[in-house]
Formats: C-alpha cells, sequence, structure tokens
C-alpha cells in the first residue's frame, strides 16, 4: 500500500513542471545551453523513485523478518545480570565483614590456635609493617596480633599453642 502511494506521488512530480519556480538572470534566458534537458530532469525523477522503492523495499523486509525473530534468554540470565550488576560494587569486604564471628571458611570442631614467636608480615604500611609476637586465630579468624595478655590466652579451652622459633607467618 506504501509502495503504490509512494508511485503515485512520484509519478505526479515527473509530470509536473517547475519552471515557474526558478528565477533565471537576463543572461540565462539567452543562455547558449538553454533550459535543462528534459530528458535529465526525468533521469533524475527516474534515480529519486528508485532510491526510495528500495527504502520500502527494505523496511518492508525488515518488518517480515522480524516478526519470526525472537530472543533466546540463557538459563542462567540471572545469574549473569548479578554478576554484571556486582562491577558498580567497590572492591573489598561486606560492610559485616568486621563484625562477623567465625570465618565462612571454618571447620565446626577446629580448636582456638595460638602460634608463638612469629614474625609476623601483617601488609600494612604498603606491607613494611612487621610485628614480633604471637597470632591467636580463633574460628577462622585473628583475635589477637603481637603480645598477647595471659588472661586473654586462659579464656581458650583447648587452645593448641605452636612455638614456630621466628618463623615468618604472613597473610593467605
Amino acid at each position: 500500500m506504501v509502495v503504490v502511494n509512494l508511485f503515485g506521488a512520484l509519478y505526479e512530480l515527473q509530470n509536473t513542471r517547475f519552471d515557474h519556480l526558478s528565477v533565471r538572470t537576463p543572461m540565462e534566458k539567452h543562455s547558449v545551453h538553454g533550459p535543462r534537458h528534459s530528458s535529465q530532469r526525468r533521469l533524475f525523477k527516474y534515480f529519486i523513485a528508485i532510491v526510495l522503492a528500495s527504502g520500502a523495499f527494505t523496511s518492508v523486509l525488515t518488518l517480515i523478518w522480524n516478526e519470526g525473530y525472537h530472543v533466546h534468554v540463557p538459563q542462567n540470565a540471572e545469574r549473569i545480570l548479578g554478576r554484571c550488576r556486582s562491577l558498580d560494587k567497590l572492591p573489598g569486604p561486606p560492610s559485616s565483614f568486621y563484625s562477623r564471628s567465625e570465618s565462612d571458611r571454618f571447620v565446626p570442631g577446629t580448636p582456638a590456635t595460638l602460634i608463638k614467636n612469629a614474625t609476623l608480615w601483617t601488609g600494612r604500611a604498603n606491607g613494611h609493617e612487621v610485628v614480633i609476637g604471637s597470632l591467636l586465630l580463633d574460628k577462622g579468624i585473628i583475635k589477637e596480633i603481637g603480645v598477647i595478655e595471659q588472661s586473654v590466652i586462659e579464656a581458650y579451652d583447648n587452645l593448641v599453642e605452636i612455638d614456630v622459633g621466628g618463623a615468618w607467618v604472613t597473610p593467605g
């Protein structure tokens, strides 16, 4: 329907004379070349008609092709979108990290552990902080570091004590 109306409008345009709309100087009226040849005008009109018809044809084909097109949503789309949303989060531990009572990797039944006489590399101060002392671990979380008071050590039942004799202990 659109293509038929388009050709009708182009047919009317082809048969319309536009000589009265052009403004010519007196020199142009008497020019050797004269007015533009009607065959050039006709050729131009055919060119415009072909361009418009091809655009309309392409639009119709696109509409027909898109009717049968269905979007495939992967089964794990929600997980993928969740990972995309996590890119906006700042790196680092969650807000509840420092208030937790046990590590998510803690194995129940593991006793509290005291590592004594260690050279502890903490990673603080751009990796330059080294502490000579002890390290107290309970439920997979570091509870104390450095010089640990005896009253803190005595508060733990079944405490495993390991003397490392000055060996390096590092995070991870």
